[in-house]
């Protein structure tokens, strides 16, 4: 189903790769997405203190690139 959420142009700078924009839809779809993402998170992680979801984010941070460094 098209719809609508981004355009697709030639790069400027590459004339291999092509540059996606979002369209007004797909912004307004991004805005309500991140809307709700940050009330889901503040569902979850609303229990913690700020020090504690730091602290989380940063184990969470360690752990994403402790996994990236060993590979697929």
């Amino acid at each position: 189903m098209e719809r609508a959420l981004v355009v697709k142009a030639a790069s400027d700078t590459d004339a291999r790769g092509v540059v996606l924009r979002p369209t007004p839809a797909g912004r307004r779809l991004w805005t309500r997405m991140m809307q709700l993402i940050a009330r889901r998170n503040e569902e979850i992680f609303g229990c913690l203190t700020a020090a504690e979801q730091r602290q989380l984010a940063g184990w969470l941070d360690r752990i994403v690139t402790h996994a990236r460094e060993q590979g697929p």
